[in-house]
């Protein structure tokens, strides 16, 4: 079945509104290095030194490649799907010309459009617009929507302070977006509210917003935040901060349950191991208007894993599956490669236990969040190792009490990895397909928007 195209700007792919669509010629950002149903060009063979695991179990194209200067650059995270099959992301780099100097970058909002033509890329919004960078500045996470379609999303710079922002970006009559900024981080001397946000935000039915810092607080260690809404604005609360024991250092957002529970993960503290501490899981239970944090679990940097930098996903039955960059054996010069796990729900208690200990050649240092599939599979990307040693996209199968691991596809396939390289975000399944981005690699090695297909039998 076609999915119906769906176009920001009305009527017409040249109104002025959203100015001219990225339809560079290729050597300049193409948008397609291969549409669905097209050849890529002949892989280059693996080093001496990589052992295969098989061979690629979907077929990847490259939808867009990036070119940093007005199209954006360095996608840091993944995509969301948006109405019509449309793909929404953000770039760390590049959109707007004349970025201030000293920051080297401002970072895009874009959409991929389907079309009848393939996918076409539009910038929806280039930060760094208002003077100081006061709408914020370097996009590192996905975009969340509401009901109406208006996008939630966090800047790690910028903004009244420079401690960054959560902005909201609303859909005009004309298909074009205006950006507002719900809240500027770090309005007081320590930063007690929180500084330099890297997370995806979780919305709930009242529209209050929650989210995480990667610094700030009393400890400088991150907080868990949340904005309320009122008829004058946003009010910024922080729900927790973390100091050490409890975890240092929060990457990713958090997720809520039924009964408004928050979970999440920091990359450091917890126990001794890890020089800060191998990191944790926590959650965060409300209790009136007040949250309690328990570590449901603390790194230990061995067989367990160490250094969850990605979010977790939460399944129907309160179970918690995430990923870390290193642990799970001795690879990886000695620190292991990273570990898949989960953590089992068990009425008021929770275990943890390893689907997937990485060993390189299968991947290495999995950074983004999983997600599932149709059928329960699990989907998921590693930013090193591989067949080619540049990342990975994996799927885990449920298969009775553990997941039979399928290594789907190696970046770096083509020369000077024109398909792509270090994938840091995770993946989203579409329609039978798999999208997701790079954070390096395409023609001018800044970042690929790319989907993996399912080869003719």
């Amino acid at each position: 079945m076609r999915i119906r195209s769906w176009i920001p700007c009305a009527v017409t792919l040249l109104l002025a509104a959203c100015g001219q669509p990225q339809t560079t010629p290729a050597g300049a950002g193409a948008p397609l290095l291969g549409g669905p149903g097209a050849s890529l060009a002949a892989g280059r063979s693996a080093s001496s030194s990589a052992q295969p695991v098989g061979r690629d179990r979907r077929r990847e194209f490259v939808l867009y490649y990036f070119f940093e200067h007005d199209n954006g650059g360095r996608p840091r995270d993944g995509l969301v799907v948006g109405p019509y099959g449309s793909l929404f992301g953000t770039t760390s780099r590049g959109g707007r010309l004349g970025c201030p100097a000293e920051r080297g970058s401002c970072g895009t909002v874009y959409i991929m459009s389907n079309t009848d033509s393939g996918y076409l890329e539009f910038l929806l919004y280039s930060f760094c617009k208002e003077r100081g960078c006061a709408d914020g500045a370097l996009p590192y996470a996905d975009v969340t929507f509401d009901k109406k379609r208006s996008m939630y999303g966090t800047t790690y710079e910028g903004g009244a302070n420079n401690g960054g922002v959560v902005f909201r970006l609303t859909p005009r009559k004309d298909g074009s977006y205006k950006e507002r900024v719900l809240y500027s981080f770090c309005p007081q001397v320590g930063c007690e509210d929180g500084s330099n946000p890297r997370s995806t935000l979780t919305l709930d039915s009242s529209g209050a917003i929650y989210g995480t810092t990667l610094y700030g607080g009393s400890k400088n260690g991150g907080v868990v935040f949340k904005l309320t809404p009122s008829s004058s604005g946003y009010t910024e609360s922080v729900l927790h901060e973390f100091t050490g024991a409890d975890g240092l250092y929060p990457e990713a957002g958090v997720v809520a349950d039924a009964g408004g529970a928050l979970y999440g993960t920091t990359a450091s503290g917890g126990g001794s191991g890890c020089a800060t501490g191998c990191g944790v899981v926590f959650k965060l239970a409300p209790k009136g208007s007040q949250y309690t944090e328990t570590v449901l679990h603390e790194f230990a940097g061995g067989d367990d894993g160490a250094e969850p930098y990605a979010g977790l996903l939460l399944d129907k039955h309160g179970n918690l599956f995430g990923v870390t960059v290193e642990g799970g054996g001795t690879g990886c010069y000695g620190n292991g490669c990273g570990v898949a796990f989960e953590m089992k729900h068990g009425g008021t208690t929770y275990s943890e236990s390893v689907l997937h200990a990485f060993g390189g050649t299968d991947g290495s240092a999995p950074s983004g969040t999983l997600v599932f599939g149709k059928h329960g599979e699990l989907y998921g990307t590693t930013s090193n190792g591989g067949l080619y040693r540049k990342g990975t996209v994996f799927a885990m199968k449920p298969a009775h009490s553990s997941y039979e691991f399928r290594s789907l596809y190696s970046f770096c396939k083509l020369a000077k990895c024109a398909d792509g390289e270090t994938p840091l975000g995770g993946v989203v399944p579409y329609d039978k397909t798999i999208y997701g981005t790079t954070w390096k690699g395409g023609d001018k090695g800044v970042g690929t928007v790319y989907a993996l297909s399912k080869p003719n039998r």
